[in-house]
């Protein structure tokens, strides 16, 4: 990881002194700008009646969660659910100097809980170049969570809409260099960066979506990522791909285990944006996501600690926006998510050594429409409807199925 982040420092270095010197040449500064600053709010009331075909998880310890695998609102959620709940997005920026701003964006809610997502300066080195630094956000999905006119109360993205993606999707202090490029009718940007969850206490206990031990505590938390956008601005057809990569290791303390669990992921990602006419539109992203972790016990004994497991995880999603009037949207979406987990484990009473393909897997699968209606300039409701179903189970075990229904309603308002 020494390596990488040098690495990632060493170019940062890099491509800011050459771009500094092949632009200085050419670039003049408006010296009229002043300093000024942008707020945006959104707020309001989200109301879901759920209906699953299971009520409660069999065994919430294990992943036989035929409820919580269908990723209904109330998955995962950081606060205790209710069906009726209030909700907050704030983002703005201010500008600091003629080219330093300082973004801010905050969240909260039942899902995630609350959460600031970016704190950082902005520094635009040239219209062609620049850095930020500070808590910034990782730049790898089209995630809409700021976005002030989603279609959607809860995105079809699962790696959007669950808490136990946070760590893909959100923010970390960091460092990060960008470029942007203009070529005809084509814009493009490029970003690199390098990010360090643990500091100043901001994300302590963040471990993918893997929890070694109940009391188990995180010793290391790095990432790198790179990613790459490209629009048609005539059209605003869009592509993006990014990469980012994370090494974590964690330990154990509880006395029959004493491991240190050391653990790496790796996201892939790939989105297109294409506009059929200027009020229709398709949006296709593809998620993959692997994780390989292994536990070594300093006794040799507990085998929860004597496993090797690698996760892959894939997400498909492809909706259709189409904007029938200037206030209304009409959102309809397909999402298919796999989870294949191979586990490498050492012989215990009940089992015998090897390795195990597809120990874990689930088959999901969702469908979802919404309508958004902005009333004026401040008022908007979302009612949306979606349908999964999934299958899941472990090696030599019956697959266990369910599925759910979701309608929610919501009322916000914009500032």
């Amino acid at each position: 990881m020494l390596l990488i982040r040098s690495t990632l420092l060493v170019a940062l270095c890099f491509v800011t002194s050459q771009a500094s010197a092949n632009l200085s040449k050419t670039i003049e500064w408006d010296e009229s700008v002043t300093n000024n600053a942008n707020l945006s709010m959104q707020m309001g009331i989200d109301a879901w009646k759920l209906m699953p075909s299971v009520a409660n998880d069999s065994n919430p310890t294990l992943n036989r969660r035929a409820n919580t695998f269908l990723f209904l609102p109330n998955a995962y959620s950081k606060w205790t659910y209710r069906s009726v709940s209030p909700w907050i997005v704030i983002s703005g920026d201010l500008k600091v100097t003629q080219n330093t701003l300082l973004n801010f964006k905050y969240l909260a809610d039942q899902s995630v809980g609350a959460r600031l997502d970016e704190l950082n300066f902005d520094w635009s080195i040239s219209p062609l170049l620049g850095i930020r630094a500070g808590l910034v956000n990782y730049k790898t999905t089209w995630c809409r969570t700021y976005e002030t006119d989603s279609p959607w109360m809860r995105e079809p993205d699962f790696f959007c809409s669950t808490s136990t993606r946070k760590d893909l999707r959100g923010g970390a202090p960091g460092i990060q260099s960008y470029v942007n490029l203009e070529r005809g009718d084509f814009r493009y940007q490029a970003l690199t960066g390098a990010y360090w969850p643990k500091a100043f206490n901001y994300a302590p206990r963040e471990f993918s979506n893997w929890d070694p031990t109940p009391n188990y505590y995180v010793t290391s938390n790095h990432k790198a990522g790179i990613s790459f956008n490209a629009m048609q601005m005539s059209t605003g057809n869009e592509i993006r791909l990014s990469w980012i990569h994370t090494q974590q290791s964690a330990f154990s303390p509880e006395p029959q285990v004493l491991g240190v669990t050391k653990q790496k992921t790796d996201l892939y990602y790939a989105a297109a944006n294409y506009y059929l006419t200027e009020k229709l539109s398709l949006r296709g992203t593809y998620s993959l996501f692997k994780m390989g972790n292994t536990c070594i016990s300093s006794i040799g004994e507990h085998f929860e600690c004597l496993d090797q497991i690698n996760d892959k995880r894939t997400v498909k999603t492809l909706e259709m926006l189409y904007q029938v009037t200037p206030k209304d949207t009409f959102a309809f979406a397909k999402t298919k998510y796999n989870i294949q987990s191979t586990l490498t484990g050492y012989p215990t009473e009940t089992s015998d050594y090897g390795t195990y393909d597809n120990f874990f897997a689930q088959s999901h699968r969702q469908s979802a429409m919404a309508w958004r209606r902005n009333w004026n300039n401040a008022v908007f409701t979302t009612l949306q409807y979606s349908y999964v179903n999934q299958t899941m189970g472990y090696y030599g075990e019956a697959p266990l199925p369910s599925s759910g229904k979701a309608i929610g309603l919501r009322l916000g308002y914009r500032y």
